[in-house]
């Protein structure tokens, strides 16, 4: 299993998931704020060892593009190429 710990900060101080017995390969989590920076990290166990933790690495939640009654969508995103 996993133990996947998420945070508002690097050093995990301020940690808003500890999931533990994690069994699957990914993990939906919901209530995050959007544009707000986020940690994470996981570490494996079985038979009540423990690895060490992996490194830290970020990701911050992006709200999604509205479909409904969208007309264009410019994503401006450095090139004139077509979306």
């Amino acid at each position: 299993t996993y133990t996947i710990q998420v945070s508002l900060s690097s050093d995990f101080s301020n940690t808003v998931l500890n999931k533990e017995n994690h069994e699957g390969l990914s993990l939906n989590i919901t209530d995050l704020e959007w544009t707000e920076k986020y940690y994470w990290r996981i570490r494996a166990s079985i038979n009540s060892c423990n690895s060490d933790w992996s490194e830290t690495w970020s990701f911050t939640p992006k709200r999604p593009i509205p479909t409904i009654g969208l007309v264009a969508f410019y994503p401006f995103n450095g090139n004139a190429n077509d979306e």
